[in-house]
Parts: C-alpha cells; structure tokens; sequence
C-alpha cells in the first residue's frame, strides 16, 4: 500500500482504505459506501466477485481499477496464477514426485480456481497423480499457511506409515 500511497499523495489524491479482513459482506458495506461518496475512484481488491459485487461495481459513478481478479468490464491488474501454479509445480516436481496442494477456495477464480488447473495441468504432464487426500482447500488462507502446511505434511507422513 506505501507504493499507491506515495503515488497518489504526489498527485495531489488522499488515500481512504478499508481493511474488510476476506469478509466479503464487508467488502460490500465499503464498496457501497465508496459508490455513493466523494471519491474520485477506487482501487477494489475483492475476495470473491459475486453477483452482489458486480451489481455494485456497475452502479458506481467513479473509476474502478479491480486488483487481483479479472472481471470483464473493468480495468483490472492481476496475475497469471494458472501459469504461475503450472511453472512453480514443473519446477517442484524436477524433484520430487508426491505432489500436494493447498489452496483456497475454488470460488476465488483467480486464487483458487486457476491456481488449482495450472498445479493439475503440471502433474497430468508428469504423468503423476495427487488423490483428494493430498489436496486441502480452505477458504482463506491468509495467517494459516504454515500451520495447514504443517498440518498437511503430518497428514500425508501418518499416511505413508500405514
């Protein structure tokens, strides 16, 4: 956020910021919020898209630029996150070959959905397989990483001892 910040603050802007924590009823209360109030635009990192984010999007009177998803419409800054996940797990499996993924929730498109296709489409290549045992979808992930990579790694060592 320093990096916006500091550009908008020497172009004569101030910057209002919502944290909404994942929650997506409060993305919407501060999307409604920003829609209708003396903004010159908004910089909307969402969650999920929904129906009910999108019927808001459409109704603001300012510029939004969508961050992190793509929604047709919209000028929009994200990544490629199924080449991304595809080239990470090619890379992982030069050395390995007990694939496993975790991820967040496949409604997510961008961080769930297309994360996931481009892990699967680099384990098709390789001709190896990851059974639903070795894949764990959460939600949110965001401060839980490492503990559910941790917990997954026990799951997956008890697993191997049987």
């Amino acid at each position: 956020m320093a990096g916006i910040s500091d550009v908008l603050s020497k172009n004569g802007y101030q910057l209002l910021l919502a944290n909404t924590n994942n929650d997506i009823a409060e993305e919407l209360k501060y999307l409604n919020l920003f829609k209708d109030r003396q903004v010159d635009g908004i910089l909307f990192i969402a969650t999920i898209l929904t129906a009910r984010h999108k019927k808001l999007l459409k109704a603001c009177q300012v510029p939004v630029v969508i961050l992190g998803q793509h929604l047709d419409g919209y000028s929009c800054v994200y990544h490629d996150d199924y080449h991304a996940a595809e080239q990470i797990t090619e890379l992982l499996l030069e050395h390995g070959k007990v694939p496993g993924f975790i991820g967040v929730t496949t409604k997510d498109e961008a961080a769930g959905l297309n994360r996931k296709k481009g892990f699967e489409a680099a384990v098709r290549a390789k001709k190896l397989d990851c059974p639903p045992e070795r894949k764990l979808y959460k939600l949110y992930l965001e401060g839980k990483a490492l503990e559910l990579l941790s917990l997954f790694c026990q799951e997956a060592a008890g697993k191997q001892g049987d």
